[in-house]
């Protein structure tokens, strides 16, 4: 049939058209020379995003060089001027990357030494010349901060022969540690010559604490499901972007019929920690005693936490927390650490060890998400006897490159179908999500990046055996990936793993496996602050509400600078310099976007506050988004501004609708306060 068609003589004539008349012809509508050149080129927002799709949907076509740097700006807001004196210029802003597909890095370098059933061996064929002994030694935690190396004792190497003559015997109860680093040399004359370095991590179980464990469970009753919590979450990663870079994994999650993937998950606060804490504790940070790095207060440290594991502990599971980036993880990169140990299993001992043989995404000759994915591994399938809960964050790799993400596919993809054929996912609910979308990369004060930052990726795969026994719970799950959710949501489900009648007891949060979530539920309900929230429309500003923006730009600038105020002998007052952006800020109809909203008010230009007022209050409140660059630094901020009309008819009430977020990098900028006072190191411009 198709041959015939080819054959047919036809009487028409063939013609390009370039451009957006064109739907066929994306790739025309890229611009070759950075940044548009003029308001025609600009476009709509309609056409930025066609711009993307046509980048990311056209690998090793067009070079970085090459790639539009996009303008969120359409071109009637370019003509915006609030008054003759320019006062409040618009500026247009290019990104600085856009999605590219990812060189597929390669960990270069031997492996000479590594684990197999919890035992250390060789594969000494790689050298030339094989080493003469081989010395191991553990990290031993002293803090967070600190710790020591003991020598565990030297392999030996005769022929194939391997010998090991431990340092000491181990004493009663006493358990190996889990983290090794093996150093093998040969003897040069009077001096040892280090030939090659390899740090292992495998999981040794404790039979002392898993006879604990057991009596723990036993005390603690029947209320709960029975079931293993693991959690892998993977650093600064929307749901679009987990799309765009893990498409095995995702096809995976597609198929499996234990699997779902939320839709509509949304964050709660800014980065890392304004979305962990929620989930980790069902609260916000300004609830909980004081744990930032701070001179000026009385910090505690992270053990006065209500952390969701100790409650997991005390129901007699064995716990696991794991992070791949000591240098920015959760609880001590702006924080005070832990004192002593959090969890039965606890990782920092072994990335601190292996800092220094970091190398980009790899250790060695491994990527570092691989190193975590089989130390998860082997936790799954240690204690069998016991309940485990794990945490296993990784940072690296798209916290600094969110391109990178891609590296780790297949290696997840192996990793989910091997638990899943191996069985070990029959008593498991295993939770893969991220904290939030990239903040400060690439297209982050775009609206796409606005939105994908609000919108990570969460996903659940629910043990079979669940299915069988608790269909309403799997029904559950379903309808709520449509419904808005949040990270004290997950709390939580967290919480009702270990009691199913605990969700009645929540401040915050619903439970998504005992309870369908409403599909009128709003920001406000959830308790989403409406600069975090996604379901607002973003609209252009009409000529009466110039004074309204106006006032809400330099209210940012104000509550920046009295966010720094106290440290102004080493932070710099803060200046307009240009505004990027503002938009009014519109609840979503909701059969428009998401069902779980509820419909806005006749008056659309109203949004209620996170303070929630009045109804007659209510209905005077108009929020708008402005992103400002300020000067010095250049740095970028971005923040929901509320704004009131007070009874005079000429003057404005202005409150913030949540945090100011910095959506561009700061580097070394705030270094003068970074160990005073890290809650100010995104606002502050230190003087010298």
């Amino acid at each position: 049939m198709g041959a015939q068609i080819a054959t047919i003589p036809y009487k028409y004539r063939v013609v390009h058209i370039a451009g957006k008349a064109n739907i066929a012809d994306p790739l025309s509508r890229l611009l070759k020379d950075g940044c548009p050149q003029s308001e025609s080129e600009l476009g709509t927002e309609a056409e930025s995003f066609v711009r993307f799709v046509a980048i990311q949907s056209t690998p090793g076509a067009v070079t970085t060089r090459e790639v539009e740097r996009e303008s969120e700006h359409n071109p009637e807001l370019m003509k915006v001027y609030f008054d003759s004196t320019e006062r409040m210029p618009v500026k247009m802003y290019c990104s600085e990357r856009l999605y590219m597909k990812s060189d597929q890095t390669i960990c270069q370098g031997l492996k000479l030494a590594y684990i197999r059933n919890k035992e250390v061996h060789f594969n000494l064929s790689q050298l030339n010349k094989p080493p003469e002994f081989c010395k191991v030694t553990y990290p031993v935690r002293l803090d967070d901060d600190s710790q020591i190396s003991e020598e565990a004792g030297v392999y030996t190497f005769s022929g194939h022969r391997v010998s090991f003559v431990p340092v000491r015997q181990l004493q009663e109860n006493e358990t190996l540690t889990d983290f090794l680093t093996v150093t093998c040399a040969i003897q040069s004359e009077n001096e040892q010559k280090t030939l090659h370095v390899d740090m292992l991590a495998r999981v040794m179980e404790d039979p002392k604490r898993a006879k604990d464990a057991k009596t723990k469970q036993k005390m603690a009753g029947s209320n709960g499901l029975n079931l293993n919590v693991m959690m892998l979450a993977f650093d600064s990663t929307s749901k679009m972007n987990f799309i765009r870079h893990m498409p095995k994994s995702l096809s995976f999650l597609e198929e499996d019929p234990q699997a779902i993937v939320f839709n509509s998950y949304n964050i709660v606060g800014q980065a890392t920690a304004g979305n962990m804490i929620p989930m980790l504790t069902g609260k916000y940070e300004a609830e909980l005693p004081l744990i930032r790095k701070n001179l000026y207060a009385n910090a505690s440290f992270v053990d006065d936490y209500p952390l969701v594991w100790k409650e997991f502990e005390n129901a007699g599971y064995i716990t696991m927390f794991a992070e791949n980036r000591p240098d920015i993880s959760l609880f001590n990169h702006k924080f005070t650490g832990f004192k002593k140990q959090p969890t039965d299993h606890y990782m920092r001992t072994f990335w601190r060890a292996v800092d220094f043989h970091r190398r980009g995404l790899c250790v060695g000759s491994d990527f570092q998400h691989k190193i975590m994915l089989e130390y998860m591994k082997d936790y799954l399938t240690s204690y069998p006897d016991n309940l485990k809960f794990g945490l296993f964050f990784l940072s690296d790799p798209a916290h600094d490159d969110i391109n990178a993400l891609s590296v780790m596919d297949e290696d997840l993809l192996s990793f989910l179908e091997s638990m899943k054929q191996s069985g070990n996912l029959n008593k498991t609910l295993l939770i893969l999500f991220s904290d939030h979308g990239a903040g400060y990369l690439g297209f982050r004060h775009l609206l796409q990046g606005r939105l994908e930052e609000r919108l990570p990726f969460m996903a659940f795969i629910l043990p079979p055996e669940l299915h069988r026994s608790r269909p309403d719970i799997v029904r559950n799950v379903m309808t709520n990936a449509d419904r808005l959710t949040t990270p004290f949501d997950i709390h939580a489900t967290l919480r009702s793993v270990i009691d199913f009648s605990w969700e009645g007891q929540a401040k915050r949060g619903i439970s998504l496996l005992s309870t369908p979530v409403s599909t009128e539920r709003r920001c406000s309900d959830a308790d989403i602050p409406d600069h975090y929230c996604a379901c607002f429309e973003y609209e252009e500003i009409n000529q009466t509400e110039y004074k309204q923006v106006e006032g809400a730009v330099h209210f940012t600038v104000k509550s920046l600078n009295a966010i720094t105020s106290y440290a102004r002998d080493k932070c710099s007052l803060l200046r307009l310099s240009a505004v990027a952006s503002h938009y009014r800020l519109v609840p979503r109809h909701r059969e428009k976007t998401f069902p779980n909203v509820r419909k806005g008010s006749e008056d659309n230009n109203t949004v209620r506050s996170p303070n929630e007022p009045s109804s007659d209050q209510a209905k005077t409140w108009t929020s708008y988004l402005v992103t400002i660059e300020t000067s010095p630094g250049g740095g970028l901020f971005e923040a929901t501004v509320q704004v009131r009309r007070r009874r005079d008819g000429n003057s404005f009430d202005f409150q913030l609708g949540g945090d100011i977020s910095r959506v561009n990098r700061y580097g070394h900028q705030a270094d003068c306060i970074r160990d005073i006072d890290s809650l100010l190191t995104q606002y502050c411009f230190c003087r010298t």
